[in-house]
């Protein structure tokens, strides 16, 4: 086996809001989806509700989350890093 390190930059956007619109809660707690998350699906989100992600170009891995979320997310990144690329993102919910 041979093992390769690969490095992506890493955007951390807190974005309480998201997690506050109730088709973002819906496709967070559907157990058809999986996200890389500690949240408990069933449970109203909290500081714990942490998601991570990739974001590649305007695709991504959650790409299927509600298309607002998604919108605002890659003109985010797309801000931050231009139109194509590729990122992970991790995504807070902590009030502050």
């Amino acid at each position: 086996m041979k093992a390769e390190f690969n490095y992506a930059p890493l955007l951390r956007l807190n974005a309480p809001e998201f997690y506050q619109d109730p088709a973002f809660v819906a496709w967070l707690d559907d157990p058809a989806e999986t996200q890389a998350t500690w949240h408990r699906k069933g449970f109203p989100p909290n500081e714990y509700s942490d998601m991570f992600f990739t974001w590649d170009s305007g695709e991504g891995s959650n790409s299927d989350m509600p298309e607002h979320i998604w919108d605002k997310i890659c003109d985010i990144v797309t801000e931050q890093y231009g139109p194509s690329g590729f990122c992970i993102v991790w995504l807070s919910n902590l009030e502050e």
